[in-house]
């Protein structure tokens, strides 16, 4: 059997053979799941120390839940990807945020991203957008 599904949401299919004159009804199940996809942006990409950023992104695909889909914003420190902004996105996934670096931050270049999680009212799985690179002057 060879099913060719379009890009969308994670789906659970049933499969279904009726059977013949050799083989007996055969019913079996498969889940696809489908990784959420979204995409962030930092304006400008680089700062004076003391100066703010504006965060924006967008959660892709669609299928997002009537009041918005939680979010997270995320910066690469030491001991890995820490939230430091949760959001809700607009009913068409576009989600902003604006951060001030604090003037002990100059010098320093930090990477952040938007990470989707998986729940019961959104079809997807656990994603995360490329990380953006923002330099602290």
């Amino acid at each position: 059997v060879e099913i060719r599904l379009g890009a969308g949401p994670s789906r659970r299919l049933r499969l279904r053979f009726a059977g013949d004159a050799l083989q007996l009804p055969a019913t079996a199940f498969a889940a696809v799941r489908s990784r959420a996809r979204s995409r962030v942006s930092a304006r400008p990409g680089s700062v004076a120390a003391g100066s703010v950023v504006h965060f924006s992104g967008h959660v892709l695909g669609g299928h997002l839940p009537r009041g918005g889909k939680v979010v997270e914003l995320q910066a690469l420190v030491t001991a890995g990807w820490r939230t430091f902004a949760t959001l809700r996105t607009g009913r068409r996934g576009a989600v902003s945020h604006r951060h001030r670096f604090a003037p002990v931050s100059r010098g320093r270049s930090y990477r952040f991203r938007l990470l989707v999680r998986r729940s019961a009212d959104y079809p997807f799985e656990r994603g995360t957008s490329r990380p953006v690179t923002v330099r602290v002057r």
